[in-house]
């Protein structure tokens, strides 16, 4: 039987916090050789910065995912998790930065969105 991540004592939660961390700078190290590796395979023919992006945000969501698993994190927060990086990941990969940028500021406007509307729905009631 596990303790609550909430309740557990400081050492174990400051342990986890450097795992997370840990785990988080082996998805960079691992990213950048995966990408540099494909660049090569297809003869440069797509952009580094571009790989190394749309493959460190897909699984960084992994990584993320996994470790609000483990938590005892639900699925629909995993999901919230996942599937955003792998958005911007694949917006990375075909537009680079600014695809980046564009996907955070669309997701932004549609948490706002949604946000007033849930706030309407209420107020209505």
């Amino acid at each position: 039987m596990s303790i609550d991540p909430l309740q557990e004592p400081k050492p174990v939660h400051a342990a986890r916090s450097i795992a997370a961390a840990l785990s988080m700078i082996g998805v960079a190290i691992a990213a950048f050789f995966l990408s540099t590796y494909i660049a090569g395979a297809t003869e440069w023919r797509i952009p580094l910065a571009n790989l190394f992006m749309g493959i460190l945000l897909c699984t960084a969501g992994l990584v993320l995912s996994a470790i609000v698993l483990r938590g005892r994190g639900s699925w629909r927060e995993a999901a919230s998790l996942i599937f955003p990086a792998v958005v911007a990941g694949a917006a990375a990969f075909r537009f680079g930065f600014a695809g980046v940028v564009s996907v955070v500021v669309a997701a932004s406007l549609v948490g706002w969105l949604l946000q007033w509307r849930r706030r309407s729905t209420l107020s209505s009631r």
